[in-house]
This record gives C-alpha cells, structure tokens and sequence, in this order.
C-alpha cells in the first residue's frame, strides 16, 4: 500500500470548547492511502451508469457525475474503441441524434473489475480516515487532560 503523509506543517490547531489546542500530526502517525487512479474511477463510474440506464445522454451522465462534458464523451468514445461499450441509434427518440450506450460483454467483465478495485480504493480510504479521526481523538483528550478541561 502506498503510503502519503496526511500534513506538509508539524503543528496544526484546533479549536475546542473555546480554547485553541496545538496538535502535533506528525507525531500521530497516521498516514492516508495513496488515492486510486483517478482516470479509472471515472472511467468505472461512466461504465455503471450506461449499464444502469443505456438511453442516459452525454450531458445527462455529465450532470450526474460533475463531469465536463467533452471528458465524457472521451471516455465513451475510448470504451467503444477498445470494444467495452457500443454505441447505437435509440430508435424510438424523436431526436434521432439520442444513443443508446450498451456494455459489451467484455464491458460487462471489465465493469466487474473496476467495481472491485473501486470498493477496495474506497475500503483503504475509509480505514485510513477512521484510524486518523481516533488519532485526533486521542489526542484532543490528552490536551484536554493536561488543561483540565473536562471531556
């Protein structure tokens, strides 16, 4: 696992309870999880959503997932190049410029993949915010314990 350090500066401050605590983070050490590839995450998210709603427009899957929409329609141009979505002519729209996006099977194994590498990126980056949240915790008690302020 890739390891990055969550802070460039030794000390930060919290304030709590109406008093200002230093915290030193490098002391914790707690360290987050390289982030996955940000090209494949959307690359996956595209790919679940045209499984889940093949008549969804480009603009349509570009408000969904805050993208812009020339990115999204790079990534369904490059899916349908390597044969993982194909791209056909809804023929029941009135705006005959409307596609349907289908997965392939090979779309469909490769989805399959993203999804686990996905949920595995995600699970890495929960447990490293779990294990940085108790190390705050931690040691906002200790300060609170060394000024006497109840916790």
């Amino acid at each position: 696992m890739l390891l990055t350090p969550i802070c460039i500066c030794e000390f930060s401050y919290y304030i709590l309870k109406s008093k200002c605590y230093r915290i030193c983070l490098w002391r914790m050490a707690v360290r987050r999880p390289a982030m996955g590839d940000p090209v494949e995450d959307a690359r996956f998210r595209v790919m679940w959503l045209v499984e889940k709603r093949p008549e969804i427009s480009q603009r349509e899957i570009s408000e969904e997932l805050g993208m812009a929409l020339g990115r999204v329609n790079y990534i369904l141009r490059a899916l349908s190049d390597k044969g993982l979505v194909k791209i056909a002519n809804f023929r029941n729209s009135r705006n005959k410029l409307r596609y349907a996006y289908i997965l392939t099977p090979e779309g469909i194994s490769t989805r399959s993949a993203l999804t686990a590498n996905f949920l595995r990126t995600k699970l890495r980056e929960y447990d490293a915010l779990q294990a940085e949240i108790e190390a705050l915790r931690s040691d906002l008690d200790a300060a609170d314990s060394k000024d006497g302020v109840p916790g």
